[in-house]
């Protein structure tokens, strides 16, 4: 019992560390919010992502989805399936992409990796 309270203590005191540096972001969902801040943090990072699907869109011979967690919303982009159903709560894995930028506002979205 000792021994599993010493791997609980020293697991918490490390724990902080790694999710300044991001290591976390890959085991748990990033805020939205926080991905609309500082998009450029997550821009070359796997990340995840978790909501509800409120609306739904096909551009260009894209698929997309806006998802909605309690921080913000996010515009996805999904190749070769469709999207889920409005309501449907998502987690998915993928990479922020960054379009541009205009008076300090940034225009972004999150495009999901295949899954193939």
């Amino acid at each position: 019992m000792k021994k599993l309270i010493v791997c609980l203590v020293l697991f918490m005191t490390i724990l902080p560390s790694f999710s300044n540096d991001g290591v976390l972001d890959i085991l748990f969902s990033v805020p939205i919010e926080k991905l609309q801040k500082n998009p450029e943090e997550y821009c070359d990072k796997e990340i995840k992502i978790k909501g509800a699907v409120i609306k739904s869109a096909s551009i260009l011979m894209q698929t997309g989805f806006i998802v909605k967690d309690e921080t913000g919303e996010i515009f996805v982009v999904i190749s070769g399936k469709m999207p889920p159903k409005i309501n449907d709560i998502v987690t998915l894995k993928g990479k922020i992409v960054i379009i541009g930028s205009i008076n300090d506002k940034n225009f972004i979205y999150f495009k999901e990796n295949n899954s193939k």
